[in-house]
Formats: structure tokens, sequence, C-alpha cells
């Protein structure tokens, strides 16, 4: 038993800026594919709103580039045909996918269920789930009747990056992201990150007891001097898990 979970703009955007003529047909195309592989038992596909996170910080989102021609138009095509191939859709004013991808998956997790969530967003890893919850950062065709996955789990994340899914946000707030416009800490790359959240849990725990770390004089400050910022990034970066979903969605989780 297994549930897709589907980023919608993040799949059609990454159609868009590499052919945005054929971009619909081809994630469409796609998505039925993936939702026939699987043979997934519940299938949602997920669409931004603008949301909370252009209020509490103006430059969100300011690093990406300019949308194509007929993005929108080729991402309504999509939007209206996925009922067609199988899938419930879900937007929501004032939450992004990601926002939703995350409501759906704790959904799934609370009824013990496996989820597939489908997207590269590296903010959705904070979903993983070890033995329930995993993410596909890209689908392949090696063959016209084959499908391949890359797949991320909360193990391999770990073995990556070196920190678990419940720290992901802190990591990120703290290594920073230029497309979002998280401008990170200064002097805090990803291995001081990691050595940080290898010593204490999060970045709460950290600002509990500062002096307890052993890091460099310079790292402590400079975590200090950005305690405001970087709780300002951990706001924008961690996702909502309990979006105001309409009943119809939990009807079907009751089926």
């Amino acid at each position: 038993m297994t549930w897709l979970i589907v980023d919608g703009n993040n799949c059609y955007a990454r159609d868009a800026f590499v052919n945005a003529a054929g971009a619909a047909h081809a994630t469409l195309r796609r998505l039925r594919d993936v939702r026939a592989n699987m043979q997934a038992t519940r299938a949602v596909i997920c669409w931004d709103s603008p949301s909370f996170r252009h209020e509490l910080f103006a430059g969100y989102k300011a690093g990406r580039g300019e949308k194509p021609a007929g993005f929108q138009a080729g991402l309504d095509e999509v939007k209206a045909g996925t009922a067609a191939i199988g899938y419930e859709s879900y937007e929501c004013e004032g939450f992004e996918a990601d926002d939703i991808a995350a409501t759906v998956a704790a959904a799934a997790v609370d009824e013990g269920e496996q989820a597939l969530i489908y997207s590269n967003d590296k903010d959705l890893h904070q979903c993983l789930v070890a033995g329930l919850v995993s993410q596909a950062t890209a689908v392949r065709r090696p063959t016209s009747l084959t499908l391949s996955y890359d797949v991320l789990t909360a193990k391999q994340l770990k073995t990556k990056f070196g920190v678990h899914p419940h720290q992901w946000v802190d990591f990120r707030a703290l290594t920073g992201d230029k497309s979002d416009g998280i401008p990170g800490c200064v002097d805090i790359g990803p291995k001081a990150a990691q050595t940080l959240l290898t010593k204490f849990d999060s970045l709460d725990e950290f600002y509990r007891k500062p002096f307890a770390a052993k890091i460099q004089d310079k790292q402590r400050r400079n975590l200090l001097a950005y305690r405001e910022e970087l709780a300002k990034a951990r706001r924008l970066l961690r996702l909502v898990r309990n979006v105001p979903l309409p009943s119809t969605f939990y009807e079907a989780v009751a089926l």
C-alpha cells in the first residue's frame, strides 16, 4: 500500500524550463506513467498558492529565474488534466505545494501507509520517515517501457549530509539557500553545520547552552549574532503539516 504525493509545481517547472512548448504534455505523460508503474493506492498532486512566507520575508525565492513564455498556460493545462489520470488535486490559499505534501505525508504515516513524495525540492527532505516516507528526486525513462527512480530515504539523508530529517530545517537555515533567499550563517558551511547538529540535536539545544559546544570562537560568535536571522530562516523552511485540507481528503482516508 503506497501513497504517491506529487509537488505539481516542481514537477511541471522542471519540464517547462527545458521545453516550455511541450511541457504540459510531457508532465502529464510522466505523471500517468509514474502512477501506473507504482500501482499507488492513492495519488495526490499538490499546488502552490501565495504563502505566508512571502509576507514574512520579502526576499523569499527572489533568487529564482524568470519563467519561460507560456508557463502559466501550460501549468493550467496540467492542473486541468490530472483528474483524468487518477490524481486527487489540492491547493490551499496561503500555503505552498510543499506544505500540502507534508500534510498528506503526515496523514499517510498516521494511517501506517508508505508514501513516496515526487519532487526534487530539498525542503521536503524534512518529511522523510524511516520505512514509511521516501522522496523520488528524479524519474528517468531508460527505455520506452520502463521507469527508474532516484530515491532518497531517511537513512540516505543521514549518510549524505550527516543529519536526520528532523534536523534538516536547522541544517538548511545554517547553510543557506540562494534560490530561496535564505542567507545562512556566516562561517557555517555544511561540515560545520553537521558537526554542530551532531553535538546538539537542534539549534534550540545549542542556544540553551552555547558555551558547551567545542566549536571555533568565531563560529560561536556568529551563531549568537545571527540568532534572529536563523529563527526567521527556520520559520521559512519549516513545512506546515496541518494544512486545512477539504473534508473530501479525510473522507477518502477513512474509506
